[in-house]
């Protein structure tokens, strides 16, 4: 008999410290589960925490929801939709895993147009040990739809035209149904670095609810254009790449016009003019696209008549940097200017 009493006194102490290992579960459980920010690939959930540790959130597809498992890690879950853990045993995924105070995640990677149904479970206990409630909350679980989602533009038959003489070129594109406008970008690359290479001119232009648009390109090259559609709630991605060849290049332009104003420069340099001329594109001394301009790329044109006429005015420098569209040109007159003489550059 006493060896009976020893035998289950030690099986009780057994039982006993196996459940001191575990965790009870979270009486109370989350609640007032909201969704913000959908969009077609994602969305923000948000909720009043209940009295646990920390909680697990799963998503469904069905609305019948597999109840987290114990012993799977489900730590590693951040919101996204490919990081997610199936529930072993069943075909729920947990997809967010929050400690503490927490009581929002942002979910991405979902499908567009799809229903989601998401329930939070309130938890106690660590990983191989969890202690989860199972019980409902106030709105909790809740479903929320994804988005539709923009579909990127497609193109006409003839999406490019290029008139030769002008460097300019007339982009067209299909309308999206959704769609409440379109920007459009330019760039020298058709591949991953298309964003990198855009052009500064042509980058996320935004045109309205117009499906067709004149741009300008001086320089001879290849181009690639790109367009996107957007609404209020979302912006599609790039629609496939349209090709524009320019083939030659057009002559340099002054953005300031032929007078642009004159700063004398300080002591010692009384005397000394900077003239900053703008022009409409990258200038390059050279035809092969190099070299910085000097003072042999420019020429003074004084007054043809009067003494020392055409040594009135003398350009002593230049800065430049290749392919930059100012440059800074320094004058200095040798002679009295006569009350409306005018120079040339």
């Amino acid at each position: 008999m006493k060896r009976f009493l020893t035998v289950i006194f030690t099986a009780l102490l057994t039982v006993l410290a196996v459940n001191s290992l575990w965790a009870t579960p979270p009486t109370t459980q989350a609640r007032y589960l909201g969704f913000s920010n959908i969009t077609s690939t994602g969305a923000k959930a948000t909720w009043i925490n209940g009295n646990g540790v920390g909680r697990v959130v799963v998503i469904s597809t069905d609305n019948n929801f597999d109840t987290p498992v114990s012993t799977d890690n489900y730590s590693g879950t951040n919101g996204s939709l490919s990081n997610a853990v199936t529930i072993t045993g069943g075909t729920d995924k947990v997809i967010g895993f929050t400690t503490g105070t927490t009581r929002t995640i942002t979910l991405s990677g979902l499908s567009p147009n799809t229903t989601y149904y998401i329930r939070i479970y309130e938890y106690n206990g660590s990983h191989g040990s969890y202690q989860f409630s199972t019980a409902t909350g106030v709105n909790n679980p809740r479903s929320f739809t994804t988005l539709a989602g923009l579909t990127a533009p497609t193109w006409p038959t003839t999406p490019v035209t290029v008139t030769a003489n002008t460097n300019t070129a007339v982009i067209d594109w299909e309308s999206v149904t959704g769609a409440t406008g379109y920007k459009f970008s330019i760039s020298t690359t058709n591949d991953g670095t298309f964003d990198v290479n855009r052009l500064a001119e042509y980058t996320d232009i935004d045109v309205g609810n117009l499906t067709s648009w004149e741009v300008y390109l001086p320089i001879a090259g290849t181009y690639y254009v790109g367009v996107k559609a957007y609404n209020a709630s979302e912006t599609s991605g790039y629609s496939s790449y349209q090709t524009i060849t320019i083939l030659s290049s057009m002559p340099p332009k002054f953005l300031d016009g032929d007078t642009p104003s004159l700063t004398e420069q300080t002591s010692p340099n009384y005397g000394n003019f900077d003239i900053t001329i703008n022009f409409d594109q990258p200038v390059y001394a050279n035809n092969d696209g190099t070299g910085a301009l000097t003072t042999s790329s420019f020429a003074a044109y004084a007054p043809s008549a009067g003494t020392d006429a055409h040594s009135k005015v003398v350009i002593t420098a230049v800065s430049h940097t290749a392919g930059a569209s100012t440059a800074t040109i320094t004058v200095r007159f040798n002679a009295r200017v006569a009350a409306g003489d005018k120079f040339r550059i």
